[in-house]
């Protein structure tokens, strides 16, 4: 059974166009190639993400840190520190290597995988700041009502008194 610490291959060519098709299956061929083109573009923000967190490519338990911290900075509207980051990538390191069901497959799924956490995190955390430079109050709410869903059904968790500081994620009151 493969390590949670191995990274989905970058060799590994998933089909963002599948991807795109999936999430966007009514959408006119023109509109799921921007699609995919957005997701490149998040792919591609991410990829400086794990240069700088000295992150292998394709890291899963990464991915998932950054599926967590992107739609916690949507959820509270909060920056995210980079030492918060480092710590939720050891948490989520640990928590999968306890759970190798969660990411054993082929480097195809792990690819997947790696890249639909990222994409979904990427996201939530763009738009965040896209709101703070163009403030929408109705579209704030509308975006941390989808945060708080995708962290609860993700986390399976109502995620209220989910907080992540310096030292990672912790549930804690109020």
């Amino acid at each position: 059974m493969p390590s949670t610490a191995t990274p989905a291959s970058p060799d590994t060519d998933i089909s963002l166009q599948a991807l795109a098709r999936r999430l966007a299956p009514q959408a006119t061929p023109q509109m799921q190639r921007e699609l995919v083109q957005e997701m490149e573009d998040l792919l591609a923000k991410y990829r400086l993400m794990e240069q700088r967190f000295e992150l292998p490519h394709g890291d899963v338990p990464g991915a998932v840190a950054a599926f967590i911290a992107g739609n916690y900075m949507a959820l509270r509207d909060v920056d995210f520190p980079d030492q918060g980051f480092t710590a939720l990538v050891a948490q989520m390191r640990a928590l999968l290597a306890g759970r190798p069901h969660l990411v054993s497959g082929t480097p195809e799924q792990r690819q997947q995988v790696y890249q639909e956490m990222v994409i979904g995190g990427m996201q939530m955390a763009l738009a965040r700041d896209q709101l703070r430079q163009q403030p929408n109050e109705r579209a704030s709410a509308q975006l941390r009502q989808a945060a708080k869903a995708r962290l609860d059904e993700f986390l399976r968790m109502d995620t209220r008194q989910l907080r992540i500081t310096e030292q990672g994620m912790a549930m804690q009151p109020g």
